[in-house]
């Protein structure tokens, strides 16, 4: 029989572990964040709404590193299906108009509704490798939604 001490110490491990998978997957998911609006941001360099979408991005980031995982993840696992295909056709043509009209405050859809043509107009200037490296970022960062899902519901939250 092993000591009531060394029970409690594995079972408050087994309790961190689905915390633990949680906290890698955000920090991923938000260092992918991070990166690609810092690099929207050096492509418009001289757009304040790029620089103020920015800043809110790294103070979000920053101060509630689970917000960002939790808003944009449902919005990737939504097109799961056309992430995991690669069909960038797909994203180029499709506007979102609906999904941020249903899904987040008036402030924000305004200034999602004004990024989302210049992200698309940047992805038209980077190179087929570039791009490749971009969708694979964007497939990463649905990985890390799903495997932080998952460790939500070992966690017993989800």
């Amino acid at each position: 029989m092993q000591p009531a001490a060394d029970r409690e110490s594995r079972g408050s491990h087994q309790t961190l572990a689905p915390i633990a998978a949680q906290l890698e997957h955000v920090v991923s998911f938000n260092r992918i964040i991070k990166r690609l609006t810092v690099d929207l941001h050096a492509r418009h360099p001289e757009d304040a709404t790029i620089w103020r979408a920015k800043e809110r991005i790294m103070l979000a980031i920053d101060q509630w590193p689970f917000y960002i995982i939790d808003e944009v993840g449902r919005y990737l696992y939504a097109y799961r299906k056309q992430i995991l295909a690669g069909d960038a056709v797909f994203f180029m043509e499709t506007g979102f108009d609906a999904e941020l009209e249903a899904g987040i405050d008036r402030g924000q859809v305004e200034l999602t509704a004004y990024i989302i043509p210049c992200v698309k107009a940047s992805a038209m200037t980077l190179t087929l490798e570039e791009r490749r490296e971009y969708f694979q970022m964007v497939q990463d960062l649905l990985d890390d939604y799903i495997e932080y899902l998952a460790a939500k519901r070992l966690d017993g939250e989800a």
